[in-house]
């Protein structure tokens, strides 16, 4: 009698927790705990991720789901077609090299390093082939044929385009060139001319599928390095989506067909076509597709419901075929502090944090609150009630420098709390109010901050629990926003500057730029995976960025209340669990918020399947 272990090679292990190490599909196993039998199985979905940084329709894109490029596109207001370069690291996007001109609606192929853009739409259609190395682009060689809604496949040294239009009058076109990294040449026509098509595979198995003839189509097309041939047709007629893949295993997604904002992805396979999981967000016009084969794609951009020139959007999802179920990162709400509150101190983790002093309704306080992770209960109150002092440490060991009582000069005062109350300790060697301060109670630092309105933006003085000692001074000194330890921390240069800059323990030196400048953000983290999120100017925003050590980019989910001047949580764990807490609502003053928020990132669990008898 055939067995199990004869079939799959193992036999079938007795477990009393599940596994969630080496695991194949199919795998079986018996949880004695439970006394039922498991399998894991893989599943196809779409999770969200980082936005674009400018939304974008009709947007050329290139390469991998965790290296690819969006440049151009279109947005409105204000009409125009941007020359900006979105790159994208399988996390969020950061800005690349501009393009020598901006288009929008033309065809990208090849990789982020190695990749180029072809043919498009400016102020008419364009002939223009522009390659980017990954930080800049330079142009290559004309097409034979201007046009826009074409589509692309191929490299940057064996490239593909084909189909797409002319303008005035709108004219569909059948013809495809080849692309050696210098030069176009022309290859035979399409069967079918049309614009807007899909295209994905290389120079040699190439697809185009559906487009506009002038109504949307099924129809699909295989080029062999030579000539193209109809194949079977695919299920949903629709134009102007996004693909990604090779021949044999390919995706097309959203677009325009009836109804006009399309969530329907399909998966090729070579030779047929099957209906898979939609996008979350329907839409259509360009939308920006990445991706090596049909089991790992990006797409991004595109316009949304209901239309419209202004309705570009930002939003990013990534497909997977995977036996892990993705959890896209995102805010929560947590408990709601009992004092609302802007401007206060911080310090502690996302389950062991701790908030005090700030503006309240009342005016200032030196209120302390504690965080379990679910709610906030009072403790010990600051001696000195104040605001502006951003201080740091854990919930049984922190620093509050600094602040403002009322009227300028800052003070100079400076308390620990042991977990349960303020003690005063050593004072800060100047009078000084929203400053920013990193590490713990005995190894930190504080930087930057102003006194009766002089900025003392430059000064750096650490602390080692007793005494205070003057440090690098910061070039270009910083503001309210700091993170990391007393030997390797980050922080951001101002609320009218992108620039940051990073610690080493003796200097600062500048560092990646941020996406925006705000003001009074909240987040935390480390040196090397920071969260920033929120701030100013009035009104304040909810959107999100990150940084890996080397470039900051953006990170999936936004705030869901606006708050800039928060009293936050300044702790990033291994899980990227970040609090916010308080804030200003509106960006401006008089207004506070008693609402916390909490981030977690993006996490993956087997897709456990029991199995049952029926």
């Amino acid at each position: 009698m055939t067995t199990y272990r004869k079939i799959h090679g193992r036999s079938i292990q007795a477990v009393t927790t599940d596994p969630t190490g080496d695991i194949t599909e199919g795998q079986i196993w018996y949880n004695t705990a439970s006394d039922t039998f498991k399998t894991v199985l893989a599943s196809e979905a779409w999770a969200s991720s980082g936005p674009l940084i400018t939304k974008q329709q009709g947007i050329n894109s290139f390469g991998t789901q965790t290296a690819a490029v969006g440049a151009g596109g279109y947005n409105s207001p204000p009409a125009g077609r941007p020359a900006i370069t979105q790159e994208y690291n399988g996390t969020g996007f950061s800005s690349g090299g501009n393009m020598p001109a901006g288009k929008s609606d033309g065809a990208g192929f090849g990789v982020l390093t190695a990749g180029a853009v072809c043919g498009g739409y400016l102020t008419t259609q364009v002939d223009t082939t522009f390659e980017y190395d990954g930080s800049s682009w330079t142009a290559g060689g004309a097409l034979g044929t201007a046009r826009y809604g074409l589509g692309g496949a191929g490299t940057q040294t064996a490239g593909l385009a084909f189909a797409g239009a002319t303008y005035p009058p709108t004219t569909n076109k059948n013809e495809s060139e080849e692309y050696n990294g210098t030069s176009w040449s022309e290859g035979n026509n399409l069967n079918t001319a049309r614009r807007n098509i899909f295209g994905f595979g290389t120079q040699t198995a190439g697809v185009g599928a559906g487009g506009q003839t002038p109504s949307h189509s099924t129809a699909t097309e295989e080029y062999d390095g030579t000539s193209w041939s109809e194949v079977n047709n695919f299920n949903t007629a629709r134009s102007q989506g996004g693909s990604s893949g090779i021949q044999t295993s390919g995706l097309i997604f959203g677009g325009e067909g009836s109804p006009s904002f399309l969530s329907v992805t399909e998966k090729y396979d070579g030779t047929s076509w099957t209906e898979v999981a939609d996008l979350a967000t329907g839409r259509r016009r360009g939308i920006g597709g990445a991706g090596s084969d049909s089991t790992a794609a990006v797409a991004f951009g595109g316009q949304v419901s209901p239309g419209g020139p202004t309705n570009q959007t930002s939003v990013t999802e990534e497909f997977t075929n995977s036996i892990n179920v993705i959890t896209a990162a995102a805010w929560a709400s947590g408990g709601n502090l009992g004092t609302s509150r802007y401007d206060g101190g911080g310090g502690g983790t996302q389950t062991t944090a701790l908030a005090w002093g700030g503006n309240t309704p009342g005016g200032l306080t030196g209120n302390t609150e504690k965080y379990d992770g679910t709610s906030w209960t009072e403790s010990g109150n600051l001696a000195t009630a104040r605001s502006g002092n951003l201080g740091f440490g854990t919930q049984t060991a922190a620093v509050a420098t600094g602040g403002y009582s009322g009227s300028p000069p800052g003070l100079t005062n400076n308390e620990h709390f042991d977990g349960s109350s303020w003690t005063s300790a050593t004072a800060y060697p100047k009078n000084v109010q929203g400053l920013a301060g990193f590490g713990t109670q005995t190894a930190g630092a504080v930087v930057g901050g102003s006194s009766a309105g002089t900025p003392y933006a430059t000064e750096c003085n650490e602390y080692d629990g007793s005494s205070w000692t003057s440090s690098g001074a910061c070039p270009r000194g910083i503001s309210r926003w700091v993170c990391g330890t007393q030997t390797a921390a980050i922080g951001r240069s101002g609320s009218s500057t992108v620039a940051s800059q990073e610690y080493d323990g003796s200097s600062w030196t500048d560092s990646g730029a941020m996406l925006q400048a705000r003001g009074g953000p909240g987040g935390g983290g480390s040196q090397t995976a920071a969260i920033c999120a929120g701030g100013g100017p009035a009104p304040a925003n909810s959107n999100t960025e990150e940084y890996n050590g080397t470039i900051w980019f953006t990170a999936a989910g936004n705030l869901g209340t606006n708050v800039d001047s928060d009293s936050s949580a300044r702790a990033l764990i291994t899980d990227k669990a970040v609090l916010m807490a308080g804030g200003r609502p509106n960006g401006g003053a008089g207004t506070q918020t008693n609402a916390t928020q909490e981030y977690t990132g993006e996490t993956s669990s087997v897709n456990l399947k029991t199995l049952t008898q029926s």
